[in-house]
């Protein structure tokens, strides 16, 4: 098995030129980089991460946990991610927790032991306090969607104020006045957001409409809503769903029911994730890049990790944007 010092000799550098070119660190020449390349791919090297990570410190790994691997959203957020991470020469480790508290707390004692540089996380339904332990051991750490005040993390978000507002005033535009909104509890700010386009409007929300559902997969919460509207007697005219995959379980669930989108029941979702598009008539959705906020948010953490430093409570805030599709029509 090729050693660093003989992709070395090959090239005709120093083992410690080898490990910046394989690193992307320090400075090389291009001339420099393709003759390591040309000697790795002769050689067949490959870095020894255990050796490595005694010499350096370092593991060369970052984790990066989601909510729901059936969810599309998180499959593009995790491959901006992973994008980034590769070409800084680290390894993207994937963790699911289905929003399960004691997973969640699995994960992070998990990344301590394999000693990971860093780590992004989603909104935590506990565990907030053994993930700052985990920081200030050195794991470097970035929180997608939002975090509890005080904790200091670095966050990576949406306006999920302005989304929830303008997916709900898209609705009341319509004529639309009896709207269902199916929340979590990491989706509180979109909440808020339906609130206030309801209250501008002049209209008091029926909290007998408002459901904070936790049935995994998340496709099951939709359907779970709607059966419990059916059995309340009284169906609104809209339902404003947290997310696309809620919202497409909402979808299924009224069909099967007898009930169609959008003649007898309007339907918005958010995130607009490749289904919606696909799905008939399309999802009405608010949209935002998924890609491009994983890679962000991994490009951010390198840096943190590259300068050793902590989080400093940094917030980089993503606009989203409504994509009306056919799934919404005037009452």
């Amino acid at each position: 098995m090729a050693t660093i010092a003989d992709v070395a000799k090959r090239a005709g550098v120093a083992p410690s030129t080898v490990s910046r070119v394989l690193n992307s660190s320090g400075y090389f020449s291009q001339e420099t980089r393709q003759r390591v390349l040309a000697a790795v791919e002769a050689l067949s090297y490959v870095p020894n991460v255990h050796a490595e990570r005694l010499r350096t410190g370092a593991s060369k790994t970052i984790a990066f946990v989601m909510v729901d691997l059936t969810n599309p959203f998180w499959a593009e957020v995790a491959r901006g991610a992973e994008d980034a991470v590769r070409q800084k020469g680290y390894e993207l480790v994937l963790r699911n927790t289905a929003g399960d508290p004691e997973r969640e707390l699995a994960a992070i004692r998990g990344f301590q032991r394999r000693q990971v540089d860093g780590a992004i996380f989603p909104w935590l339904r506990e565990g907030w306090d053994e993930l700052k332990a985990l920081e200030e051991k050195g794991v470097s750490i970035v929180v997608l969607g939002r975090a509890p005040e005080g904790h200091g993390f670095d966050v990576f978000t949406i306006d999920n104020v302005r989304g929830g507002y303008i997916a709900t005033e898209h609705l009341l535009q319509l004529g639309h006045k009896r709207i269902a909104f199916i929340s979590t509890d990491f989706t509180r700010e979109r909440e808020r957001g339906y609130r206030m386009a309801m209250e501008k409007y002049g209209l008091t929300p029926d909290e007998t409409l408002v459901f904070r559902e936790y049935a995994a997969p998340e496709v099951e919460r939709g359907k779970t809503v709607v059966r419990r509207l059916l059995d309340q007697g009284k169906l609104p005219t809209a339902v404003f769903a947290y997310n696309d995959v809620t919202a497409i379980g909402t979808w299924m669930e009224l069909e099967r029911q007898g009930l169609r989108v959008p003649d007898d029941i309007s339907l918005v979702g958010f995130d607009d994730i490749p289904m919606s598009s696909l799905i008939r008539n399309g999802l009405t959705t608010v949209a935002w890049p998924h890609y491009e906020y994983g890679r962000t948010a991994a490009e951010f953490l390198l840096r943190r990790i590259a300068e050793g430093k902590r989080g400093s409570g940094q917030c980089v805030t993503v606009q989203p944007e409504l994509v009306v599709r056919g799934s919404t029509r005037a009452c």
